[in-house]
């Protein structure tokens, strides 16, 4: 009686029931985290970073912070950006790191837009791994 009452229709929906977004972007190629970050941003993604259980979107065009893991952000956009895991809760783009900058023990990472980031010593070594074999940017290394 409390759907007659309440007045709530339970019909089915006419036509084909939409996918869920994650469903449609694995059918379609396209990494599911582009499917939350808004147009404006563009998919220039620069880096990201983790806030909590949201993550900083960060692109060429402006940033945004989305209900999203870094974790699953990263295994997302793996097949289409290379990028490291710098830090626990920073991701970068190869192609937009412009400098590598080490002080003592600690290392970081300048970016196309000004941006340091830093690199965790946990990370380091890997770190320049990943460096040695995608980093194409021909500028100075320090």
């Amino acid at each position: 009686n409390a759907p007659r009452i309440l007045k709530l229709n339970f019909r089915e929906p006419e036509g084909p029931v939409p996918l869920p977004a994650s469903e449609r972007a694995a059918q379609s190629g396209t990494p599911h985290i582009f499917e939350l970050i808004p147009k404006r941003l563009g998919r220039d993604i620069i880096y990201m970073v983790s806030e909590l259980h949201y993550v900083r979107v960060v692109t060429t065009n402006a940033e945004e912070l989305i209900l999203y893991n870094l974790r699953d952000a990263i295994k997302d956009i793996s097949g289409t950006i290379k990028g490291f895991q710098t830090h626990r809760s920073y991701w970068v783009a190869a192609h937009h790191i412009t400098a590598i900058e080490q002080r003592g023990s600690a290392q970081s990472v300048t970016l196309r837009n000004g941006t340091t980031l830093p690199v965790s010593r946990r990370k380091s070594s890997q770190f320049q791994e990943f460096l040695d074999t995608h980093w194409q940017d021909a500028g100075p290394r320090s």
